[in-house]
């Protein structure tokens, strides 16, 4: 579509025989809704401009409803290919009218996301210091974990395949490699470290070949395999869900065409949700029962925020709590106690802008959810930040109440306000921002906060993946040549 001030030939004549015809444009809206709902919260017109929809979105919709047209002489993927039924799901008749009823509707462009001014330095809280990895080059960064317990953090490359450790100076002090695999999650369990890996790279791929392991710190390359043959795992979590003194597993498949989220207990495996996109879970105590609930997000299509109620003896029951269109690009969430009530709220974040739909979008940022009890959330606020790809909850200036720090994989690099990295202080339900130039140094992808140095205040880690991919916000060359670690000491005590 051309990027100018007036709308094609083409556009303007369905527009106008579609006014001059209400009645049909409802059928359209009729089929469109049906169709476009019946496996995802139906997506608006409005979500995305026309030319997106035309040139991206909607020829991988027909793709997957089978169509003719979006088929035929298309050179597909592997994971495309899998996608495709064997016989078309609607007519050519209903898919014209989808076509017309979103490329009648859907503006000519989105408006800017008019995210909070900055009114700060983080400087004013934080000592910012970049940690030097020697002799590496382009350092992609899939993974960073602090362990307050031995005052140091662990950092994942995920291109020179390698764990780094870095003590509470910023020093890297010992490094082993990972054989290949790209770690995309660590968690810390006394003095070993339960590492997820989604493969031999972050791309989307047919193949299950991702892995968790059991390592000992400081124990360079010998690790014990517990899980194999999971298909594209990004995180791990252990806890005790049936209460009988020992942890299960609980992993996130993401995958790409399928996925699901499992408990594993004595090597058998339960299946609790079956589907593509389960990106990041958290265990706690939703209804104050005395169980371990799970909290899990989905973000691929079929956007969704999932509470398992645990009923006992791992046996749990899924309830939907908040549904999210497709186009929002579901990317992380944390539960906290936002307004001091008692009850956990949500803190939610899309801002994924990697697959069909690379523009920026004024929806994407930070959503924080109320818990109004009885499995009812809703919305409290929204902080607009683009392409936001993590969010923590945290006292970060140790006042008492949740301040939230945001990073941002698809920022818009040429914003007069810096949305990369952003600290959100709240004082009495309000927030005041605090930003820094850290986008000038990394493309932050994944972050942590906890208290490394030990002081009692809570330290921040960034880990920058600079590597190439769609960025509708631009590119900065000076990713690749960053630190790819940034540690952000707190000194507001």
């Amino acid at each position: 579509m051309k990027k100018s001030g007036y709308l094609p030939v083409w556009l303007s004549v369905i527009i106008f025989i579609t006014a001059c015809h209400p009645g049909k444009d409802r059928r359209n809206e009729d089929i469109a809704k049906r169709t476009c709902g019946s496996c995802h919260l139906f997506p608006e017109p409005a979500l995305l401009p026309a030319g997106i929809w035309e040139q991206m979105v909607l020829p991988q919709m027909g793709l997957r409803l089978g169509v003719k047209e979006a088929v035929a002489g298309k050179k597909l993927s592997a994971v495309e290919a899998r996608l495709v039924p064997s016989q078309p799901l609607i007519s050519n008749e209903d898919w014209q009218a989808i076509k017309r009823y979103y490329l009648t509707n859907a503006p000519g462009k989105l408006k800017t996301n008019d995210t909070l001014p900055v009114s700060g330095n983080i400087g004013k809280l934080f000592q910012i210091r970049q940690v030097n990895i020697p002799g590496e080059k382009s350092v992609n960064i899939s993974c960073v974990r602090i362990n307050t317990k031995k005052h140091e953090l662990y950092a994942a490359d995920a291109v020179n395949h390698k764990i780094w450790y870095i003590d509470a100076t910023g020093v890297p002090t010992y490094a082993y490699n990972t054989g290949g695999a790209v770690i995309t999650d660590m968690q810390l369990l006394e003095d070993t470290v339960l590492e997820t890996s989604i493969g031999a790279s972050l791309n989307p791929t047919t193949e299950k070949n991702g892995i968790v392991s059991r390592r000992g710190l400081y124990a360079g390359t010998t690790a014990t395999v517990i899980r194999s043959h999971l298909y594209r795992p990004v995180q791990t979590l252990t806890a005790d869900l049936d209460g009988d003194g020992a942890s299960e597993l609980l992993t996130c498949e993401f995958g790409a065409d399928d996925g699901k989220l499992s408990i594993w207990k004595a090597g058998k495996e339960t299946v609790l949700y079956s589907m593509p996109g389960a990106i990041h879970t958290a265990v706690a105590d939703m209804n104050h029962d005395g169980r371990p609930d799970i909290v899990a997000l989905f973000g691929q299509g079929n956007e969704q925020l999932i509470w398992f109620e645990n009923k006992g003896g791992l046996s749990f029951t899924a309830h939907t709590l908040l549904r999210f269109a497709p186009a929002y690009g579901s990317t992380s969430f944390d539960i906290a106690d936002m307004d001091n009530d008692g009850a956990p709220d949500i803190v939610y974040t899309c801002g994924d802008n990697a697959d069909y739909s690379p523009v920026l979008k004024p929806y994407h940022g930070i959503y924080i959810y109320h818990n109004n009890g009885q499995q009812s959330f809703t919305l409290q606020r929204f902080l607009p930040q683009n392409g936001v790809t993590k969010v923590l909850a945290g006292d970060f200036d140790g006042d008492g109440d949740m301040d939230l720090a945001a990073i941002a994989y698809f920022p818009d690099t040429k914003a007069s306000q810096q949305d990369d990295m952003r600290l959100y202080l709240q004082d009495k339900h309000d927030f005041t921002v605090l930003s820094n130039h850290l986008g000038n140094v990394g493309r932050w992808l994944v972050m942590d906060a906890a208290d490394i140095d030990g002081d009692g205040d809570c330290d921040i880690v960034l880990g920058s993946y600079p590597m190439m991919v769609m960025a509708p916000g631009g590119y900065r060359s000076e990713w690749k040549d960053g630190p790819g670690v940034v540690i952000l000491f707190n000194h507001s005590k």
